[in-house]
């Protein structure tokens, strides 16, 4: 009985053992079943953290790189900007110096006689040429001045005919009002007709007409009765004189239907390059000129002259030239 009871005892203990082994057991199953479910969460916590990280990071840098983006475009954009007006500022700075300059020649030009404007042929408008044909412009009358020039070498008697006294239709010598309506014609052979009408042209009358020999430049014509024509009976110019007669026009004025010219007028002698009065020939005004002289400088001491020309029927014609 002892013996039976030993090994209860002992079976019991060995029970004992194997339930605190059991239990122990367990227990390191549970510790590490714990720490691998961590292990797991943690890992997928981690990763859902990383997405959403990296998500919002994304958005970030796209909203960050789009601003920069934008900034940059409109910076290009202000640049370009101030490129092109820039641009355009400087090509219309350049256009307007440009056309300065050329107005500028142009008027020196005109001024210092580089330029030299003849009348051309019978035409009601009357064109300005030199070499090529210039058509009046409605703002610019300076054709009116050329078209009662006087156009006689200086040693012609009536040369300084215009400057001597103030004159209008009716007292200017017969012979000087052919040549000047010979402006408007300007040709070896013609009728009485053609003279004609260059002279209403001129004159917008005829109350004073007359049929005459006269004289332009260095031709001579003579007047033919019996065919009603003039003749070219010399042509041969032999000019002696050094001297010329010149004009410049230093203001225009338009009132009502008249325009009004002022000019200047004074002889130029190039075999001294001396200015003169044409009322004192002898005494000049001005030596040693250089070829570019200006000489409405000198219109203080020269003689002044005013031309008037009535419109009609948007035509000027001469109406008058009085000394001021």
């Amino acid at each position: 009985m002892a013996t039976e009871k030993k090994k209860t005892t002992k079976v019991k203990k060995e029970i004992k053992k194997i339930d605190i082994n059991k239990e122990e057991i367990l227990q390191d199953i549970k510790t590490e079943l714990t720490t691998k479910i961590k292990t797991q969460i943690t890992k997928e916590l981690i990763d859902e953290i990383k997405t959403d990280v990296s998500a919002i990071a994304k958005e970030e840098v796209r909203s960050d790189l789009k601003k920069e983006i934008d900034s940059e475009i409109k910076k290009n954009s202000r640049r370009n900007i101030r490129g092109k007006r820039g641009k355009i500022f400087r090509r219309d700075i350049i256009i307007v110096v440009l056309l300065l300059v050329i107005a500028y020649l142009v008027y020196y030009m005109y001024n210092h006689n580089y330029v030299n404007f003849s009348i051309n042929t019978n035409m009601n408008n009357v064109e300005l040429t030199n070499d090529k044909k210039i058509v009046k412009s409605k703002d610019d009358y300076s054709y009116l001045l050329d078209s009662v020039n006087v156009k006689l070498p200086f040693e012609n008697n009536n040369s300084l005919y215009l400057y001597l006294k103030d004159y209008n239709e009716s007292n200017i010598n017969d012979s000087i009002k052919l040549t000047i309506a010979y402006n408007y014609l300007n040709k070896d052979e013609f009728s009485a007709d053609e003279i004609y009408d260059a002279y209403i042209k001129l004159f917008n009358t005829d109350k004073n007409f007359k049929n005459t020999s006269f004289d332009y430049e260095c031709k001579k014509f003579k007047y033919d009765d019996a065919t009603n024509t003039y003749i070219l009976v010399n042509n041969e110019c032999i000019s002696t004189s050094s001297k010329e007669i010149i004009e410049r026009i230093i203001n225009t004025s338009v009132k009502n239907d008249k325009v009004i010219i002022t000019t200047v007028v004074g002889v130029y002698d190039s075999s001294n390059k001396s200015l003169y009065n044409y009322k004192n020939i002898y005494d000049p005004i001005a030596v040693d000129l250089n070829n570019n002289f200006n000489i409405t400088d000198y219109q203080n001491k020269l003689s002044t002259y005013k031309y008037t020309f009535v419109k009609d029927n948007d035509n000027y014609y001469f109406d008058s030239i009085k000394k001021i």
